[in-house]
């Protein structure tokens, strides 16, 4: 398998739509695939429910993708929940600390993001990637807050406890750990120039339905994007709520980020240290 030594680019490749729901597992959708210097081949693409002994609970689901994620050192996964919080709401010095102590700082989402709010004067603060990358949302914003909950509590936490994962660039990257990256859909689809032309892809209606395989489409054709299941442009454009089609472009970010790996821990930018950074 190929190595996660510093400086070895990752070949296998997961993007994970993430939630944070109560039946989480039936909102999270993983696209598994490998890259090469110009591709991305996606060889499948699920529900988190439908994982080895998973469910849809939230608790369950996310218990089995960080079985998935200690199981494959030698890839890079891309998530869409924010990594951190804005500088002024950190409350150590270092983002593993943040990580470790966010569980025992903040005994529920309500609480976590009340507890923003409070620090803020109810002001929604973003992270400097957010505003770099125009993310849609604040970390704690009401649509968000519960993935970031869950996130770092019950994804990130215990897996850089274990020593599992390496979170370029707020960690350095370790032998025989996964990379684990925080990107965006929203923010790729800008970045290639595509999200305005494509904008209402979510949605149960037929035009909603024709962007989703139309946009599908403009991936394969610009983008390197491959798909070795025939039956994979169905079952992607069949989800109507757009989050199969998120995780595919999750995993065009992830590998994106993978072909750069000598410079993804190459920054001394002290908001990324702290607070994370979108890739795209």
């Amino acid at each position: 398998m190929p190595s996660t030594e510093p400086g070895v680019a990752p070949r296998r490749v997961f993007g994970i739509d993430f939630s944070g729901g109560a039946e989480a597992g039936n909102k999270i959708w993983i696209a598994t695939g490998w890259r090469d210097d110009a591709a991305l081949t996606i060889e499948s693409c699920g529900r988190a429910a439908d994982l080895p002994n998973s469910d849809r609970s939230l608790a369950a689901s996310l218990a089995a993708l960080r079985r998935v994620i200690e199981s494959a050192p030698e890839a890079v996964f891309g998530f869409d929940f924010p990594f951190g919080l804005p500088l002024k709401l950190c409350r150590t010095t270092t983002w593993e600390a943040e990580i470790l102590s966010f569980p025992d700082a903040f005994p529920s989402a309500a609480a976590f993001r009340q507890n923003c709010r409070d620090r803020c004067q109810g002001k929604e603060m973003r992270r400097t990637t957010d505003r770099e990358t125009e993310t849609p949302f604040s970390p704690y914003n009401l649509r968000m807050f519960r993935q970031t909950d869950a996130g770092i509590r019950s994804l990130l936490a215990p897996l850089v406890a274990a020593r599992k994962v390496s979170a370029p660039p707020m960690m350095p990257i370790g032998p025989g750990r996964a990379v684990v990256i925080e990107v965006c859909p929203a923010s790729t689809l800008k970045r290639l120039g595509l999200y305005d032309s494509f904008r209402g892809y979510k949605g149960r209606s037929e035009n909603s339905a024709a962007k989703r395989r139309s946009l599908l489409a403009t991936l394969q054709s610009t983008q390197g994007l491959h798909l070795s299941d025939p039956t994979l442009p169905e079952k992607i454009e069949a989800d109507s709520e757009g989050d199969a089609l998120d995780s595919v472009v999750a995993a065009l970010a992830a590998s994106r980020a993978a072909r750069q790996i000598r410079s993804l821990e190459a920054t001394n930018n002290p908001a990324y240290r702290m607070e994370g950074l979108v890739y795209t």
